[in-house]
């Protein structure tokens, strides 16, 4: 199966309609694979186990397993997997079942030699314990675009568990997705571990192309892009939905040093969510650790450290679509330089009518030589901000530089917030919030701090809880009335479990419910949890000789797109008619 590149025919803007099945047929066989063995055998068991792994996956059925054994297979052509089976690694060659694993201490490592893409994935498998190292595709020009240095995902569904991606490359000028390369799919990613991965063109780690991928529990270290965007993810009119991760040294040579969220011009619906997950250390010409590129990401519970870059030390926004939603975030310690000294926005900039909405976030410690200690507003931007906090951002050429700048042509609104310098708005402030030891990046309010209770109630999206778990809203001055505090954390103790909320989606009628972020694709699935903060866009789609008729439920009307907040547990209805 030679794929080994592909041809860039432009972005196409997707609401994914994959109609595909998982499951174990009902006599699922066991294949064994040992690297070790003398001689290959029928792979029934250990004993006559198959030599590659590639003997294993052609004798596989659908829901088969591939057992393998611990040891390092050399993949000398790309192996694809075409039906729903599942590959184990992490076994030392002795076990009787998957739970006598013991994963970390038996690595199963499919190499690609430094020549070649290890898999093209086009069925809902399964890879759990595995280690894809040395993976290597090479394209030769802007329009032999080579991705995928690792794997492929085509229009599938597969769940890639406890993985190890490291060394893996995309190695030609244009070329995507050092270590996986996907399009028209939804894999779910989890506990795996994104290590010294490059793209040579965009994408270090991942390029998601038309793609809705859930990632959590994932780390993302030290990958690279040489010439383009998004060191450890580039996000092509999808939407990824990122939990409880960490981002950490990745370098992009352009935008974005661990993200580039990207949405073409006719797609309005490029909206990730990023919650619970940590950026630090990243870096980038601009955008240090995300860049927004039309594209309206949920960012909350977040923390962004240590990032740099020329402009936008953590974050950039870009264009009249790009709306993102932050909230509960830090911000901390994140540098906006240059050698010549043009640094802006020693956190974020927002350019081209970029719209950012922020709410409950710490912007500290942030440092600029020339605009913007904190927020670079440019171009007909506009930010709406509500109770943050903005102290100790500084500007190396001005010390007396704004914290928030904004050009002749751009604007900040702020209310409720402590602002260093002070700032105009109702119930801003200008006092020390009084941080517990900054130094240790700590910056949840001392008592008698001034932001205590100094919050609005009122404003959109501040959660249930703080960035440290804390509950929101408290009565932090012991003065009988709850409040929120302005900033990130609230002070106090009490800590609070999160809900998520239902999203269950029905249809009457010929078409499929679809929606942005990973979990609903109706009829295969109607039913998804999803955090009280996230947006999800459903769109409706009629099949072959129907049409969408209206929506029933939280959802109205006849058009067929219809976006959620889920603050609460929500359900929908799709009519179809003849």
């Amino acid at each position: 199966m030679k794929r080994a590149s592909f041809v860039a025919t432009g972005l196409l803007c997707l609401i994914l309609s994959c109609s595909l099945t998982t499951g174990a047929s009902a006599h699922a066989s066991v294949w064994y694979v040992a690297g070790d063995a003398t001689q290959s055998g029928d792979g029934t068991s250990w004993a006559e186990a198959f030599q590659t792994v590639e003997e294993a996956v052609n004798a596989a059925s659908r829901g088969d397993e591939l057992w393998i054994k611990t040891g390092t297979y050399l993949i000398s052509k790309e192996i694809g997997i075409d039906k729903a089976i599942a590959l184990y690694g992490g076994f030392a060659g002795t076990e009787l079942n998957k739970g006598q694993r013991k994963r970390q201490a038996y690595p199963t490592v499919l190499d690609g030699n430094l020549a070649n893409r290890i898999l093209y994935v086009t069925a809902n498998m399964r890879a759990d314990e595995l280690t894809f190292t040395r993976g290597r595709v090479k394209g030769t020009s802007s329009v032999d675009i080579a991705s995928g240095g690792a794997v492929v995902i085509d229009n599938a569904r597969p769940v890639l568990s406890h993985c190890t991606f490291r060394d893996n490359r995309a190695e030609g000028y244009y070329d995507r997705g050092g270590a996986i390369y996907m399009m028209d799919s939804r894999p779910r990613i989890y506990n795996c571990l994104f290590e010294k991965n490059g793209a040579y063109g965009s994408g270090g780690a991942i390029f998601a192309q038309n793609s809705a991928p859930f990632v959590r529990n994932s780390q993302f270290v030290d990958n690279f892009v040489s010439n383009y965007h998004g060191a450890a993810l580039y996000s092509a009119d999808s939407s990824a939905r990122i939990e409880n991760c960490l981002f950490k040294n990745n370098r992009s040579w352009l935008d974005g040093g661990a993200i580039y969220n990207q949405a073409s011009d006719d797609c309005p619906y490029s909206t990730p969510l990023i919650v619970d997950t940590v950026f630090t250390g990243n870096n980038a010409w601009n955008g240090g650790a995300v860049y927004n590129m039309r594209s309206s990401p949920t960012i909350a519970y977040c923390r962004f450290l240590t990032n740099t870059s020329f402009h936008g030390g953590a974050m950039v926004n870009e264009g009249v679509s790009a709306k993102p939603r932050i909230t509960n975030t830090l911000l901390a310690k994140n540098t906006a330089y240059s050698v010549n000294g043009n640094g802006n926005g020693g956190a974020m900039v927002n350019i081209g009518g970029a719209a950012p909405y922020i709410a409950a976030s710490t912007f500290a410690d942030n440092l600029t030589h020339l605009q913007g200690s904190a927020i670079l507003n440019v171009d007909s931007s506009r930010a709406v901000i509500h109770d943050s906090i903005f102290w100790g951002n500084e500007t190396v050429y001005d010390p007396e530089g704004l914290v928030i700048f904004s050009d002749e042509t751009s604007s900040a609104s702020l209310s409720y917030s402590d602002v260093e310098g002070g700032y105009p708005g109702a119930g801003n402030i200008d006092a020390d919030p009084l941080f517990a030891d900054p130094s240790n990046d700590d910056f949840q309010p001392l008592a008698g701090s001034p932001v205590i209770d100094k919050g609005d109630n009122m404003a959109r999206f501040l959660g249930k809880r703080d960035l440290a778990g804390k509950r929101r809203i408290l009565d932090g001055d012991k003065d009988g009335i709850r409040q929120v505090d302005m900033g990130a954390f609230e002070f106090g103790k009490a800590s609070v479990s999160v809900t998520n909320n239902t999203l269950a989606v029905s249809r009457a009628g010929g078409g499929t419910v679809n929606s942005n972020l990973p979990g609903i694709t109706c009829g295969l699935v109607c039913k998804e949890n999803y955090p009280p903060i996230t947006k999800v866009v459903l769109s409706a789609v009629p099949k072959k000789g129907w049409h969408f008729d209206h929506w029933e439920g939280d959802c109205s009307g006849k058009k067929p797109v219809c976006i959620l907040n889920m603050g609460t547990k929500r359900s929908a209805k799709a009519v179809f008619s003849r």
